[in-house]
């Protein structure tokens, strides 16, 4: 990245300047027992209906649906409640899955709630008896939100184990435009994740797509954490069905992936 007038300039093909460490991959093949739609139909689905994000949810979800975490331990223990901005039940649940299938050991989560406590306990718990290695790091550019979620993880007896990271939001020029991002320098991740490579990516930031939201912020995060991911790193992004997401995930495969 390089600096122009306040802006850095997106470089797709760095390469790292600092030694990671990465895991060795298993000869295991784990498969998820969920169904997933493949992208091709999603996008073929989201031209047929027409109408601007008509595949995103507009409504709360039912009570019925927000009570499907009612056992975890970690809701029971922090007497939660869910709301607008917190990532949604059915999307940890599916993100609990993919930990329990692949079992990684290092993961990097954009946004920080709810979700942080409830999935690095769970990684915790998966990998119980060899917890030395394990990292958890959740990055967000909101100190107040970082500030919440560290409440949380003290309340859960979390906050030794994970560790918070606050990134400012910066612009990066590429070619002619500029695009809002996380500050996602090396130099910044490298200490968190302890130079472990992350295994699985959760996107859940910087907060885009909605009306408060910072337009395509998201459209440079997995291009920016390329470089530090290990082969076969899972990359999952919550409100998958906006439409500012679905063309997201559109210009991760065409031109960055």
């Amino acid at each position: 990245m390089i600096s122009d007038k306040g802006l850095q300039t997106f470089v797709h093909s760095r390469s790292s300047q600092l030694a990671w460490k990465q895991k060795h991959p298993s000869q295991e093949k784990p498969v998820l027992a969920t169904s997933l739609i493949p992208y091709s139909e999603l996008l073929a689905l989201r031209e047929r209906l027409g109408k601007p994000n008509i595949l995103f949810p507009q409504t709360p979800l039912p009570p019925g649906m927000l009570n499907i975490l009612a056992n975890d331990p970690i809701i029971k223990k922090l007497e939660y409640s869910f709301h607008s901005f917190s990532m949604e039940p059915q999307s940890i649940i599916f993100i609990k899955e993919i930990i329990r299938s692949f079992k990684p050991r290092t993961i990097l989560e954009l946004g920080s709630g709810i979700s942080t406590v409830i999935l690095s306990d769970y990684l915790r718990s998966i990998h119980q008896g060899t917890s030395e290695d394990l990292n958890y790091v959740t990055v967000d550019q909101s100190a107040e939100y970082l500030n919440e979620t560290r409440k949380m993880l003290q309340k859960a007896d979390l906050e030794n184990f994970v560790r918070c990271v606050e990134a400012p939001i910066t612009s990066y020029k590429i070619e002619d435009k500029a695009l809002s991002c996380y500050d996602l320098r090396e130099d910044l991740l490298h200490p968190a994740l302890q130079g472990c490579k992350p295994e699985l990516i959760i996107i859940d930031g910087p907060v885009g797509g909605g009306p408060t939201g910072l337009p395509f912020a998201r459209m440079l995060t997995a291009p920016l954490l390329k470089s530090l991911s290990s082969p076969g790193t899972i990359i999952v992004m919550d409100d998958a069905f906006r439409d500012t997401e679905i063309e997201i995930m559109r210009c991760f495969f065409h031109f960055f992936f």
